[in-house]
């Protein structure tokens, strides 16, 4: 279901005109004179553009932080500051064009700024600028909550075509067919790998049904998961291929999107078996930097890179990380150390 798009001007043009019928209405004295009428449309004009230049602070102020407590503190804050603008700009403007005698009419007129009614007058015309700071945070808070629904929905659809594509290049025939090929082989072998690798595929089999709806995972079910899918391709290519996983344990509770690692591991291996076809070793590494997650999968070996794109797993990984972390991720493919390293990079939870 579609939602309503925010609009700024919709909800000022309509706030305000909705504001100064009130106003007019609840203050009949200013309809009882040109004079009068006068200094409150001016007051209003002044107000309009005030609600203007606060916008603009409360919208750097609104990106700069999301903290409810600071939102309260600057709306406090800055309700006094231009309510007393308010006062100062629009009698100054009045004092300079109206009669003065005219002026003391206004309820609470008052030039002695070292006063109670001056300080009564600050705090009653508080109300207005606090009212529609609240109500410009609530909206964009309101409109940022559906843009996060819609995200998050974009991104459990791009989840399950992750899983779609994972059992159809993972487990399409080839791949079952070398699993299977081997396990055969191994049956009049080593009957203990073969029920091992047995037990690997079906683990692996099972969790990818387990969490097929799933978005987010922790660090500990994705490289749960992982170790499966490498102890049936260790099987399969016995010496060839060496792993290691390691993860900093206070991480290991922190949520990933599913199935993110996978596709590296599985690029790691083929193109570094190809590349060394005596055999490889892959590195899986979990770790935090400046307040970033970063999953590292590395192998031995060199990075071709004259003829290199990014096959349906690496694009589907971006185009995930995208939806989930706009503007907040990294991918990174290089050669270092004799190593080629593919790195990703998302906010820590």
């Amino acid at each position: 279901m579609k939602h309503f798009k925010y609009n700024f001007w919709t909800f000022q043009i309509t706030g305000w005109i909705l504001f100064c019928s009130y106003d007019i209405w609840a203050n009949p004295l200013y309809s009882t004179s040109w004079t009068f009428f006068l200094f409150w449309f001016r007051s209003m004009i002044i107000l309009f553009l005030l609600t203007l230049l606060l916008r603009i602070i409360s919208r750097w102020f609104y990106n700069y932080t999301n903290k409810l407590s600071y939102y309260l503190v600057f709306t406090f804050i800055s309700s006094i500051v231009f309510s007393y603008l308010w006062m100062e700009i629009r009698e100054f403007i009045s004092v300079t064009f109206d009669n003065q005698e005219i002026l003391n009419k206004i309820p609470i007129y008052t030039r002695d700024r070292i006063s109670v009614t001056f300080l009564y007058r600050i705090l009653f015309s508080t109300w207005v600028f606090l009212v529609w700071n609240l109500l410009y945070f609530a909206i964009r808070y309101w409109q940022d909550l559906f843009k996060e629904r819609d995200k998050a929905r974009e991104a459990m659809i791009l989840a399950q075509k992750a899983q779609l594509q994972l059992l159809r290049n993972q487990l399409n025939p080839h791949f079952l067919f070398n699993s299977l090929n081997s396990i055969q082989g191994l049956v009049y072998e080593n009957q203990g790998l073969a029920d091992s690798m047995i037990s690997e595929l079906s683990e692996f089999l099972r969790y990818s049904l387990q969490y097929n709806t799933r978005v987010l995972v922790t660090i500990t079910e994705e490289l749960e998961i992982l170790k499966k899918y490498l102890s049936i391709e260790k099987i399969r290519y016995e010496e060839r291929l060496e792993y290691e996983i390691t993860a900093e344990n206070g991480l290991l509770n922190q949520e990933i999107p599913s199935f993110i690692t996978q596709p590296l591991v599985e690029n790691s291996i083929k193109h570094g078996l190809s590349n060394n076809p005596a055999g490889i070793k892959v590195f899986v590494n979990v770790y935090s930097v400046a307040n970033l997650l970063t999953i590292e999968v590395a192998n031995t070996g060199t990075l071709t890179t004259a003829n290199w794109t990014p096959g349906t797993g690496i694009k589907n990984i971006l185009e995930r990380l995208g939806k989930m972390y706009p503007d907040r991720n990294s991918f990174n493919l290089l050669e270092e150390g004799g190593m080629v390293r593919a790195k990703i990079q998302i906010p820590l939870s």
